[in-house]
């Protein structure tokens, strides 16, 4: 596989393979949203079912590392996940202005990872079409769970927030009976 060709390739996680022996030090899959993210709000049904799944960016593993510690750093002034609201992940205004903006100009933790590993913003908007598509696809088995478990209790903000960004309308998934087959 020519590196230069599979640099910033935008596919789902299994299907970046082969990718370059990360032994080589070469290229990892970038997932773009944090792992412990997802867990903190969707539990483990993110490990279980789309993980492997989502849409992932191939970046140069010196750079991948280095991202692992910024949202580390970024969570840690939040005090946990689960106050890493949707809004603080994702800024549509700063993917318009993403040229321009350095990367301590940039507010929301994906686009800074993003424009951190140097990733061209057609390659970002590239994932961001491909993951509202994915999300679309596997909407019951992320959101259905987490709104079982929520009973009659109100949906988060951050979680409607992502909903409405990917294009799923949650108050379909409920009159589609989500809660009541999940509970």
């Amino acid at each position: 596989m020519d590196p230069a060709a599979s640099q910033w390739n935008v596919q789902r996680y299994n299907e970046n393979r082969p990718r370059p022996s990360n032994q080589q030090g070469t290229w990892q899959a970038h997932h773009g949203i944090p792992r412990s993210w997802y867990l903190a709000w969707f539990g483990e049904v993110y490990d279980r079912f789309l993980y492997e799944r989502d849409i992932t960016v191939l970046i140069p593993t010196s750079l991948h590392s280095g991202l692992t510690r910024l949202h580390q750093q970024f969570v840690d002034g939040r005090g946990g996940w689960q106050n890493v609201s949707w809004s603080d992940l994702w800024d549509e205004t700063e993917l318009l202005n993403y040229e321009a903006l350095g990367q301590n100009q940039i507010n929301s933790l994906i686009l800074r990872l993003f424009k951190r590993a140097g990733t061209p913003r057609e390659c970002v908007e590239l994932w961001r079409d491909r993951w509202r598509e994915f999300i679309r696809a596997v909407k019951r088995d992320l959101f259905c769970p987490v709104l079982g478990e929520l009973g009659t209790s109100p949906i988060p903000g951050t979680l409607q927030q992502m909903a409405a960004f990917a294009g799923v309308d949650l108050a379909e998934l409920l009159a589609d009976g989500c809660r009541s087959a999940v509970g």
